[in-house]
C-alpha cells in the first residue's frame, strides 16, 4: 500500500544485509566443520591449506547457486509488469503505424517523412531534458551530492572494515596477527547482525518519522 511504500522499498535493501550475514554464518560453520580453529595469541597460526580451499569453494558455490536460482525464476516464472507491457504494446503499435505509412509513400515522401520524424524526436528529447533541468535540476544535484557523500562514508568504512574487525577480535591489543579466522568471522557475523537490525529498524521507522528526519538522525 501507499502507506507502507517506504517500508517496502527499504526491505528490498535488507537483502543486502541478509546476504552478508548469511555468508558470515556459512564461513563460521564451515570453519567449525573443518576444524580450522586456529590458536589464539600466537604469531604463526597454522591452517590446513586444503581445508581452506574447500571452504572458499563451497562458499562461492552457495552464492552461485542462489544467483542461478534467481536467474531461472526471473526468466521462467516472473511476469512482466502491466505498465511495461502497455508501454511495449504502444511502442510496437506506433512502429507498425509508421511502417504502414511509409509503405504507402513514394521514396521521396518516405525520406521526407523520416527526416521529419528524426527532427521531431530530437526536438522532443531536447525539450524534455530542458524541462527536466528546469523543474528538477536542483533536486537532482542535491540527491546526487548526498548519494556521493554517503557512498564515500559507507564504502570507505567497508574498505577498512577488516582493520576494525581485526582490532575487535584480536586477543592482544598490540598484535592483531594473533587473531584466528574463526574469531575474525565471528566478529564479522556480529557486525552483520547489527547491520541487519539497523535495516529492519529503519524500515519500520521510515513511514513513521519520514525519510528526511531518518536520514538526519542517521548522519
Amino acid at each position: 500500500t501507499n502507506i507502507n511504500r517506504g517500508r517496502t522499498v527499504q526491505l528490498v535493501f535488507l537483502n543486502q544485509g541478509t546476504g552478508i550475514l548469511t555468508n558470515c554464518l556459512c564461513l563460521v560453520l564451515l570453519l567449525l566443520l573443518y576444524g580450522q580453529y586456529g590458536r589464539e595469541g600466537e604469531n604463526n597460526i597454522t591452517y590446513d591449506k586444503n581445508a581452506l580451499i574447500s571452504i572458499w569453494q563451497i562458499t562461492y558455490s552457495i552464492g552461485a547457486m542462489i544467483l542461478l536460482f534467481v536467474l531461472i525464476t526471473r526468466i521462467l516464472y516472473l511476469e512482466e509488469s502491466i505498465v511495461w507491457k502497455e508501454q511495449q504494446y504502444k511502442m510496437n503499435t506506433e512502429i507498425n503505424d509508421n511502417n504502414n505509412n511509409n509503405n504507402k509513400n513514394t521514396p521521396t515522401e518516405e525520406k521526407r517523412s523520416l527526416e521529419e520524424d528524426n527532427a521531431r524526436t530530437t526536438a522532443k528529447k531536447s525539450n524534455s531534458f530542458r524541462l527536466l533541468l528546469d523543474w528538477y535540476g536542483t533536486r537532482l544535484f542535491g540527491t546526487s551530492a548526498v548519494w556521493f557523500l554517503w557512498d564515500v562514508t559507507f564504502y570507505g568504512n567497508k574498505l577498512f572494515q577488516s582493520t576494525f574487525l581485526l582490532a575487535i577480535s584480536s586477543s592482544s591489543s598490540s598484535n592483531s596477527e594473533g587473531t584466528s579466522l574463526l574469531s575474525f568471522y565471528i566478529a564479522a557475523t556480529m557486525n552483520a547482525f547489527v547491520a541487519v537490525m539497523g535495516y529492519i529498524g529503519a524500515a519500520f521507522l521510515l513511514d513513521t518519522i519520514g525519510r528526511y528526519r531518518l536520514q538526519q538522525y542517521g548522519l
